[in-house]
């Protein structure tokens, strides 16, 4: 989680976007479970949300904002995902949300 942790934070002083209330242990495991542990797919949804907060003019990151970019990305129905579900961890297979993602 470490890296994840860093990854954020220099995406976001490159963006501008402050993160510092957003980041802690369960958004970094929400956040990796959505991506499938693919740093690739992290780094996609870091710039499409960093996008967003700055063509909505927010200085500051939230889940809402990662949540609208995470269905973007995934073109995921907005209750699958990972970052707000209640109970992320059973609603699906990490491998089959990747299936999912990656379906044309």
């Amino acid at each position: 989680m470490i890296e994840l942790n860093k990854l954020i934070y220099t995406y976001a002083e490159r963006a501008d976007i402050d993160v510092e209330d957003l980041v802690d242990l369960d958004f970094l495991q929400r956040l990796d479970f959505a991506c499938a542990s693919r740093l690739g797919h992290v780094i996609e949804l870091l710039i499409r949300a960093f996008g967003l907060c700055r063509r909505h003019g927010e200085k500051t990151a939230t889940v809402r904002i990662f949540s609208e970019a995470y269905a973007q990305n995934s073109r995921l129905p907005q209750g699958l995902c990972p970052l707000i579900a209640p109970d992320y961890r059973n609603m699906i297979d990490d491998d089959k949300l990747m299936e999912m993602m990656l379906d044309d």
